[in-house]
């Protein structure tokens, strides 16, 4: 496994009844949670967990909200790390080095709505830029929930 540098400083798990909000945990209406939210107060920098290139940012009202998908090389191969719900980008495009600032998190998408719990950092691995979630603890090892 690749040491791989964290999304943010810190790695708290936020909490939903009770539950750490990591891979897999149930959501309302059926779903599963595809990926881990981490606390942290509006404003704290989101880092490149991998030096890489910005595959893309964007903004879904509904969703995500303010959101940077960063394409990289892992030790299983090509990986898109997506980080969401973020008050400011602040790349655009391009090569980022692991380490790099990409953003700051806030509450922006579905994090604002009431019941979207304290401000998070919404953080996905995938196999593709806009598909193929998987456990992020594939590389960062089975958090400590």
């Amino acid at each position: 496994m690749a040491n791989l540098h964290t999304p943010l400083q810190s790695m708290q798990f936020r909490r939903l009844g009770g539950l750490a909000q990591v891979w897999e945990v149930p959501r309302v209406g059926g779903r599963r949670h595809k990926g881990w939210d981490l606390l942290a107060d509006v404003g704290t920098a989101v880092y490149a967990v991998e030096t890489g290139e910005i595959a893309y940012t964007n903004y879904d009202e509904d969703g995500y909200g303010h959101y940077v998908v960063l394409k990289f090389q892992s030790d299983l191969g090509e990986r898109y790390a997506l980080y969401a719900h973020l008050s400011q980008i602040s790349v655009s495009s391009g090569p980022v080095n692991r380490g790099d600032v990409l953003g700051r998190t806030g509450i922006s998408g579905n994090a604002k709505r009431k019941g979207g719990g304290p401000p998070h950092l919404h953080f996905e691995v995938r196999t593709a830029a806009y598909s193929g979630a998987e456990d992020p603890a594939i590389l960062f090892g089975k958090p400590a929930s």
